[in-house]
């Protein structure tokens, strides 16, 4: 433990305050029940928390039919249906000791038209090398629809008494698109140069700041480098991690790397196991220079 002295130290996150540093990052366990946290996911989360983590998040939840994550076996939050299991999820973290994040998401062009039963949203019609099909170019309309859906999103998380709530703007999902020019080609206010493409991601953060208060948690998760010509690197994400920062809405950033939109991507960011340890810690440590408050970074 020489060279993890802080590891176990609590550390504050925004209104928090964590047992310690350990981070048990967005994952999907495939253990929802019709979208909702049943017995088995919720015996899960208190299982994670037992062994003694200052904080936990649970994979990336949809909050809107259009951006569906792969079935009902991943949990959905478009709806008040959700709030009793998240009530159940959080007592049982809580007993633990533990805290609990949702993260909140939308699927955009990773979705499947066959699951949504609608045509797939994104910023372009820009298709992912892994799902093959061409999505819709979002309206105005249908960007203010998703924004809103966020907020609602967010009001259920803290109706349900998690710790807070974390946006996902990575792996090449609806945000993530909307930030990287490899899938970003609008020509409005929506796209072109950073100004333009991190709009979605700051009404987004605007709209979930205001339903979760001043008692919850708010993180964003977002790539050091997607590894693919023309879409964000380095660079990009240090002056991404500064806009949030300067929002001071941020409590923390959670840094991965890769999309999901190219295949040889996806692999990348989630390799094989036995994978080398800290794969990720120099784009952490990239964008974390950058930060000037006690924005924490997670991962790194």
């Amino acid at each position: 433990m020489q060279n993890f002295s802080r590891l176990l130290s609590p550390i504050e996150v925004g209104p928090a305050i964590l047992r310690n540093r350990v981070l048990v990052s967005a994952h999907q366990p495939g253990l929802a029940e019709n979208g909702v946290p049943g017995d088995r996911y919720i015996a899960y989360q208190r299982t994670l928390a037992s062994g003694g983590p200052g904080l936990q998040i649970t994979g990336a939840t949809a909050v809107h039919p259009t951006g569906v994550y792969h079935g009902a076996h991943f949990l959905l939050n478009f709806d008040d249906r959700i709030i009793p299991g998240y009530q159940r999820m959080a007592d049982a973290v809580h007993s633990e000791g533990g805290k609990i994040l949702a993260q909140l998401g939308h699927a955009g062009a990773l979705a499947m038209s066959s699951l949504t039963e609608r045509p797939l949203w994104a910023p372009s019609p820009v298709a992912g090398e892994l799902v093959r099909e061409t999505p819709h170019a979002m309206s105005h309309e249908e960007i203010a629809e998703v924004v809103a859906a966020f907020g609602e999103a967010a009001r259920r998380v803290r109706e349900g008494g998690l710790d807070g709530i974390e946006i996902t703007a990575s792996h090449g999902a609806l945000i993530a698109a909307f930030l990287s020019p490899y899938s970003n080609q609008r020509g409005d206010e929506y796209g072109g140069n950073l100004d333009g493409r991190i709009r979605f991601l700051l009404e987004v953060l605007d709209a979930v700041s205001e339903q979760a208060g001043p008692d919850l948690i708010v993180g964003v998760r977002i790539a050091g480098d997607e590894g693919v010509k023309g879409g964000i690197d380095l660079s990009q994400a240090q002056e991404i991690a500064r806009r949030l920062e300067a929002t001071g809405k941020v409590h923390y950033i959670s840094v991965i790397a890769g999309t999901n939109l190219d295949r040889f991507q996806r692999v990348a960011h989630w390799p094989a196991t036995p994978a080398p340890h800290g794969l990720f810690v120099h784009l952490a440590r990239g964008s974390r220079k950058w930060w000037r408050s006690p924005c924490s970074p997670l991962d790194a």
